[in-house]
This record gives structure tokens, sequence and C-alpha cells, in this order.
């Protein structure tokens, strides 16, 4: 049980991180285009720009399966509470 607890909780940590980098990445784009605040059809540009960037195609794939890996453990959690 506190295996899976700390498996949880660096999968969650990485996925921090790489949510953070990928925000961040987005903002430089869009700070890039036009130093003001960006109205929505320019968000939707820089957020396109982004996912058909082959650049961040490695961060997006990662991040992709972090978010299945973390709710996986998310269910394997409500399994685990749900048996003691």
């Amino acid at each position: 049980m506190l295996i899976f607890l700390a498996l949880q909780s660096l999968v969650f940590a990485a996925w921090v991180v790489i949510s953070f980098g990928i925000l961040l990445g987005l903002f430089g784009r869009a700070m890039g285009r036009d130093p003001g605040l960006p109205g929505p059809a320019a968000q939707v540009g820089i957020v396109q720009d982004y996912m058909s960037d082959p650049m961040t195609r490695l961060r997006r794939r990662l991040w992709v399966g972090l978010t299945v890996l973390l709710l996986a453990c998310s269910v394997g959690t409500g399994f685990i509470f749900a048996t003691l």
C-alpha cells in the first residue's frame, strides 16, 4: 500500500512538471506573437501551433501517458481503500 502511494505521488509530481512545462511553452508562444493579452482566436491559433509542432511531440505524448497512468492510479487507490 505504501509503495503504491509513493508510486502515485511520483507519477503526480512528474505530471505536474510536464504540465507546467506545457503551460510555459504556450505562454512563451503567446508572448512571442503579441505581448498583450491575446484574444480567443489568437489563443486557439497558439494552441494549434503548439499541438502541431514536432518539437513538442514527446512532451505531449509523455503528458498523455502520465495522465492515463495517474487516472489508473486513482482508480487503483479507490479499489485499495474499498477493500480495507
